[in-house]
């Protein structure tokens, strides 16, 4: 699968749309969302925020709160992190 281009919106740092390229929402909670782009995962952080809509067949997302970052991060960490996650709860 080739990748798409996608597009980040952020207005006075308190509505963040994404137009296309959006596959999955992996977390999500009041600080922050994990998404899985087509151009990797992607971290959103922040203060109250929360989703507005979402439309995967078009990839699109928006989102409302008081947004403080906007990171790409790489697969692998993701999961790294997630599985330290897992081995301390298995200790």
């Amino acid at each position: 699968m080739g990748e798409r281009e996608h597009s980040v919106l952020v207005e006075s740092r308190e509505r963040l749309t994404i137009k296309g390229g959006v596959l999955k929402v992996h977390s999500f909670d009041n600080s922050k969302i994990i998404l899985e782009t087509e151009l990797g995962f992607m971290e959103l952080s922040g203060e109250d925020i929360h989703i507005e809509e979402l439309n995967l067949e078009e990839g699109d997302l928006s989102a409302r709160g008081r947004f403080d970052g906007i990171k790409y991060l790489e697969e692998r960490s993701f999961k790294e992190k997630g599985k330290g996650f897992i081995s301390r709860i298995l200790k």
